[in-house]
């Protein structure tokens, strides 16, 4: 009014649309707060309880983490009792965390390379990336989905990396890792975290894909590269 922008603005449409355009940025503002908060918060207690109750790997556990990642690696290996499934927690300071049960040494290499492979992909990072996209698109809820199509993609592509020279018999036995860690799973145990079996119902696809992967994998991929693209 004291600059005279609103003089010609007879039936107030502009200035209620400036109105409305500030209470939005301020409702999206709070919300995407709201919806960090709750990620972070969560996180933050998650990770807090991990290290209350983190105790060290066996000694010819943390041998085969070394043997097959270096000495020099910045991970640590862990086991803990509420971790119901192994999974790959921290960025800059990573830690592989592994259910307190007994595990067969093929078991647990299985189990370590697909953590490592995480590592090594920056699956974390992708993680974090994908939380925060969502953060800022708290309104809309297909960004969950694409979220969780994101972690189920990450999944694949990390039993298709672990498996590239892995014989049928080793990959059955891969699989059957698969089935005996989601046997155990009661819980989603933190979404900034990458674990080896996230969802049951995914289960059947990830094994499908370590028997069948192969040259179909490969013409699939490259159909929805395609699409991707173009879209």
């Amino acid at each position: 009014v004291k600059t005279g922008a609103y003089n010609k603005d007879h039936d107030h449409t502009r200035y209620f649309h400036d109105l409305g355009g500030q209470v939005g940025f301020y409702v999206w503002l709070l919300g995407t707060i709201l919806t960090l908060g709750f990620y972070f918060g969560g996180y933050a207690r998650f990770v807090s309880l991990l290290q209350r109750t983190n105790i060290p790997a066996a000694a010819e556990e943390r041998e085969l983490l070394h043997h097959l990642v270096g000495h020099n690696s910045r991970v640590n290996l862990f086991r803990n009792r509420f971790a119901s499934t192994p999974m790959l927690v921290g960025v800059l300071a990573p830690r592989i965390i592994i259910p307190d049960i007994e595990f067969m040494p093929q078991q647990l290499e299985y189990i370590l390379r697909h953590e490592l492979t995480h590592l090594r992909r920056l699956d974390m990072v992708y993680k974090w990336l994908a939380v925060l996209v969502t953060s800022l698109h708290w309104f809309n809820p297909l960004m969950i989905v694409i979220r969780r199509e994101i972690n189920r993609a990450n999944e694949l592509a990390c039993d298709e990396a672990v498996i590239k020279n892995l014989s049928a018999v080793e990959k059955q036995a891969y699989g059957e890792t698969l089935i005996s860690m989601v046997a155990e799973h009661r819980c989603s145990m933190g979404v900034l975290s990458t674990t080896m079996c996230e969802e049951k119902r995914t289960l059947k696809e990830r094994l499908v894909a370590i028997m069948g992967s192969g040259r179909r994998s490969v013409i699939v991929a490259v159909i929805v590269l395609v699409c991707m693209i173009i879209g």
